[in-house]
């Protein structure tokens, strides 16, 4: 194998060298108007390189396959060609992602109007409806999970939040406190039904997710503690009645935190008319 680089001759090629060091490969940078270190981009580590880059915020990414073009298919472009083909790719990449997204949300629609009727547990199994209501302007939130057991609410909680910042912070805080209560009564066989597609994809597909690595452990370390258990997406128009408990909290006033069984005394019709068969 020729150890010399196909672009500029230099011996020793190597990653860092064709992405960052490579006089082809300067000129892509500056022409690409992408602001180098202070001391230049470091001789040794692509790791430290990409790093930067990647901080840097930007979109303009070089082309791969100009890149192999250029090295295996001995196609020599000038810099400024490089510079079209990357706006070029770009194009692409934006029309794929927009493609892409489309769909995803054809698809969410779609599921919608299916799945416009809450569903029950299977037999065996417990169904833990949680909803969270965050109130930005007072920094807290209110949190509320209904347990469901062949159709029929057995238990219920709400829970008052403060120094809550942010939905998300909101919206995790209020599935660690329920995965907590899950575990003090000893319940087993569990669906854990949640608004909330993210959370439900990092616990699902870890890998997928690296920056939410903190958030994965503290959900696994509460998981871990049931047998057997679910975690799944399940939209607001088919939670109200733990989506109104836990507005009870910030709309309501109601901050005393509470465990009961059975369902609320106020909501006892919205629960008897969502009641339906269970699956078999």
């Amino acid at each position: 194998m020729d150890p010399c680089c196909q672009a500029c001759g230099f011996e020793g090629e190597s990653v860092n060298h064709i992405v960052f060091d490579c006089s082809v490969a300067r000129q892509v940078w500056a022409l690409a108007e992408v602001p180098t270190p202070m001391n230049g981009f470091d001789k040794v580590s692509h790791f430290s390189n990409f790093h930067y880059v990647m901080m840097l915020g930007r979109n303009k990414k070089v082309s791969e396959k100009t890149r192999n073009g250029l090295i295996f298919e001995g196609k020599a472009f000038v810099a400024r060609d490089v510079i079209g083909k990357i706006g070029e790719e770009a194009d692409f990449w934006l029309m794929a992602q927009k493609f892409e997204k489309d769909k995803e949300e054809e698809e969410r629609r779609n599921k919608e109007l299916v799945h416009r009727s809450w569903e029950p547990p299977r037999k065996g199994w417990l169904k833990c409806n949680i909803r969270i209501n965050f109130d930005k302007d007072r920094a807290r939130s209110g949190g509320a999970w209904v347990i469901n057991e062949l159709g029929k609410v057995i238990m219920h909680s709400r829970r008052a939040f403060s120094n809550i910042h942010s939905l998300d912070e909101a919206k995790f805080q209020g599935l660690l406190w329920a995965l907590d209560c899950l575990s003090f009564h000893h319940l087993n066989r569990v669906i854990v039904a949640i608004d909330d597609s993210t959370l439900t994809e990092v616990m699902l597909r870890p890998k997928a997710w690296p920056n939410f690595r903190t958030q994965y452990m503290e959900m696994e370390r509460r998981l871990r503690r049931m047998e057997w258990w679910r975690l799944v997406k399940e939209v607001r128009s088919t939670n109200r009645g733990a989506c109104l408990i836990a507005q009870s909290v910030v709309k309501g006033g109601f901050a005393q935190s509470y465990v009961a069984s059975g369902a609320p005394q106020w909501l006892q019709g919205l629960f008897e008319s969502e009641e339906v068969h269970p699956f078999l």
